[in-house]
């Protein structure tokens, strides 16, 4: 219970010193969701949201939901349906896929 008290406050804090001082990370209150992204302009970004603010190795797909290891790139891969490394997003459209498939090709 007090471990996660003091993760409860380390991650508050993590936000508003990301949002005070680099405004690399944001945190913003939609309804009774928190999203956090970083400041990359990494067009993977469109399609996930970070699940813990000090680990960008943890992403969730927007689209399906999907928690994920493997950062943005991996989740190209979700998205894209490469198969391989991750299993394919079955709600991305052609089009997702398509951006994704050549986003990821070119990194």
């Amino acid at each position: 219970k007090i471990h996660l008290k003091v993760f409860n406050l380390c991650y508050d804090l993590h936000l508003v010193w990301q949002q005070n001082l680099q405004g690399s990370m944001v945190g913003s209150t939609a309804a009774s969701s928190q999203t956090l992204k970083t400041n990359s302009d990494n067009m993977g970004w469109e399609f996930a949201t970070l699940i813990y603010p000090l680990d960008l190795s943890r992403v969730k797909c927007k689209l399906c939901g999907k928690e994920m290891f493997g950062g943005i790139n991996r989740m190209k891969q979700h998205i894209a349906q490469i198969r391989g490394q991750v299993t394919p997003c079955t709600v991305a459209n052609a089009d997702q896929q398509k951006r994704c498939r050549e986003a990821s090709e070119a990194s």
